[in-house]
């Protein structure tokens, strides 16, 4: 066999390989939504609010281990930080890892994390590899408008005892804000709703050190590798505070 007729065995064989995978994420599309979080809080100056919209992907893949197909969730935003004064801001990481609370498996009964929170909120039924039955779903959800998210649901909330040191990192119940931030300070409402609003940014003006952090792949004490202890700072990734996943 001649070398060109390799090379044109070879192009066909790519592209009818690339040929069927196009033809099967045709019937299998990635559904996008974005929603935004709001959070509301009561301190000693009054009431305080933040908000910040992300965006999720839901879509499968082939599971070349045992067949059929697998999902895949993607998120691209940030932690939601809540400015409650005095030098006090929580934030809304995107994972639900080291919690403190049982992890929620579909239902609101427990810490979810960016990409699950608005299928337990909303109710969202998703069969993977039958993507087409969210659109309706979600636009229905949009209509509806806002949804009470339980404090339970939420993810991993945090604080930091220095702003400029991600290794002050410190965990935060959401019924407990006053155990973290001081007498006075209570949470007192979350709500999500479905938004056609970009993704928000800006989170690196608050934590200026979180670029480097990403950059290099590391952990907020600024290691990488494996975790050799309990401590907050060692279990989260500065992933966990600003995601662009691509499919």
């Amino acid at each position: 066999m001649t070398l060109d007729r390799r090379i044109l065995i070879g192009l066909a064989v790519a592209f009818t390989v690339a040929g069927i995978f196009a033809y099967l994420n045709f019937w299998h599309p990635t559904v996008t939504l974005r929603y935004r979080l709001t959070l509301e809080a009561m301190t000693p100056d009054g009431p305080k609010t933040g908000s910040g919209v992300i965006q999720v992907s839901y879509g499968s893949t082939f599971n070349l281990d045992g067949g059929g197909r697998r999902g895949v969730m993607k998120v691209t935003g940030e932690a939601v930080p809540v400015d409650l004064g005095r030098g006090n801001v929580l934030f809304v990481t995107l994972t639900n890892y080291i919690s403190g609370r049982n992890h929620s498996f579909g239902k609101l009964d427990g810490a979810a994390n960016a990409e699950t929170l608005p299928l337990v909120v909303f109710g969202f039924k998703w069969n993977v590899g039958d993507e087409y039955q969210l659109p309706p779903q979600i636009a229905a959800a949009q209509a509806s408008g806002p949804r009470e998210v339980p404090f339970r649901s939420l993810p991993t909330l945090v604080k930091f005892e220095d702003v400029n040191n991600p290794k002050s990192v410190g965990l935060v119940q959401p019924e407990r804000l006053s155990a973290a931030f001081g007498e006075g300070y209570a949470l007192s409402k979350v709500t999500m709703e479905i938004k056609n609003d970009p993704p928000s940014e800006g989170i690196a003006k608050l934590l200026n050190w979180l670029p480097k952090l990403i950059e290099n792949r590391l952990r907020l004490n600024g290691e990488k590798g494996p975790v050799t202890d309990n401590a907050l700072s060692n279990n989260l990734g500065a992933g966990e505070f600003k995601r662009n996943d691509q499919f």
